[in-house]
């Protein structure tokens, strides 16, 4: 029923985009990807076959993602430009100071953590600012077509984006990655709330004032509740007690990308 009510909310035209791409990857690029034997099951194997697909399937989806919503932003941006010139006026003007600071403290505060707690150099932490932008305009795009956050596939590209730029260390291709990917994801979270809040008329200062007393308030409680459940992460997760399945995508494809 869920995708049934994502369907009335998107409308046609993205739901039959998304309907043929369905088709086009699980009935289409699916069963030829096992004909050509590029995805062997095993012997005792029955049923949907989704993990061992899925990962043939994301990039292509990824990579058509980013580059549809890359180019329609510098579509627009050109468009503003002309636009803009053509009235003579400005195409960007200077941010409030208060936003703006508060943009220059959560850089601040990302780096240094990153830095303090995971010894990643400050270069490699800065790298993560610009490419957390960059995905936050594709899942802001995503989610504002289709109202799916695609957070995982968002992850992963993060992942590859610091596999390529640092082959061969995880904490960078974890860490960083995660800070870039899960930037992404809160922009996804934050758009569906704003559209919340307008839809019950609540403003948007007011809506930024919640949502920043809930972050102070949810970072304290998440960790301190995550703890008290997992006091020992690195011998808990990944067991079946604790299968953490998104835990293990995340290591799984920071393995591949470091180690082949």
């Amino acid at each position: 029923m869920l995708l049934v009510g994502f369907g009335a909310i998107i409308g046609i035209r993205v739901g039959m985009t998304l309907l043929l791409g369905a088709l086009l990857a699980w009935g289409g690029v699916g069963p030829w990807l096992l004909e050509q034997g590029l995805v062997i099951l095993p012997a005792d194997s029955s049923g949907p076959q989704f993990a061992a697909l899925v990962e043939w399937l994301l990039w292509p989806g990824v990579s058509l993602m980013v580059c549809s919503t890359l180019a329609s932003l510098v579509i627009r941006l050109w468009a503003l430009h002309k636009s803009t010139r053509a009235s003579g006026g400005t195409t960007w003007s200077m941010p409030k100071a208060g936003p703006a600071a508060g943009f220059v403290l959560a850089i601040i505060l990302v780096v240094s953590l990153q830095a303090l707690l995971f010894g990643i150099n400050l270069w490699m932490a800065l790298l993560t600012i610009p490419l957390a932008i960059c995905l936050a305009a594709v899942a802001a795009r995503v989610v504002g077509a289709t109202g799916i956050p695609p957070i995982g596939a968002i992850g992963q590209l993060s992942q590859l984006s610091f596999g390529i730029v640092a082959p061969g260390q995880v904490p960078i291709n974890l860490m960083s990655a995660n800070t870039a990917g899960g930037s992404a994801g809160q922009c996804t979270d934050l758009m569906n709330d704003f559209k919340v809040g307008r839809a019950i008329g609540a403003t948007p200062r007011k809506q930024l004032i919640a949502q920043t007393l809930g972050i102070f308030v949810g970072s304290i409680v998440g960790v301190l509740a995550y703890m008290a459940l997992i006091p020992d992460p690195q011998s808990m997760l990944l067991t079946e007690e604790w299968p953490a399945p998104a835990v293990a995508t995340w290591k799984a494809v920071a393995q591949t990308l470091t180690h082949g």
